[in-house]
């Protein structure tokens, strides 16, 4: 009886710790180019992506508010996991008089050749400036 005892209190005592998974924290920030705020109707994209996980997993962020401000929810609206990230910008448009600035973000920061890295760790507010290389 006092063997059945033990084993049920530690199955009780490791289950908390399988189901918990990744601690998730909030990310939030602004996006702007040559300091001026990117705004939703500008069409720009965000996404970040773990460095360290290769199932290929990515968190968007939500569309950017008129002020260039975002957060990324994550899977369960809870946030992301920490960790290193690599953040990818994409922007459309369908403004001719803008189409050259697009396909500079366009070219500079798709995920294979972006130099944007953030380490997340506790809640985190970034800044980005899409006009330089490595957005800060």
């Amino acid at each position: 009886m006092r063997t059945a005892s033990l084993v049920v209190l530690a199955v009780t005592l490791a289950l908390p710790a399988c189901s918990s998974g990744p601690k998730l924290v909030k990310v939030s920030g602004k996006v702007s180019y040559n300091q001026k705020p990117l705004k939703s109707i500008e069409g720009v994209t965000i996404i970040f992506h773990p460095v360290a996980d290769s199932a290929g997993d990515t968190y968007p962020a939500t569309p950017l508010e008129q002020d260039g401000s975002f957060s990324v929810p994550g899977r369960t609206g809870k946030g992301i996991p920490e960790g290193k990230y690599k953040i990818s910008a994409y922007q459309m448009t369908v403004n001719a008089a803008a189409a050259a600035e697009a396909q500079k973000i366009n070219d500079m920061f798709p995920v294979a050749k972006t130099q944007i890295v953030w380490e997340v760790a506790g809640d985190t507010t970034i800044d980005l400036d899409l006009s330089k290389p490595t957005g800060k």
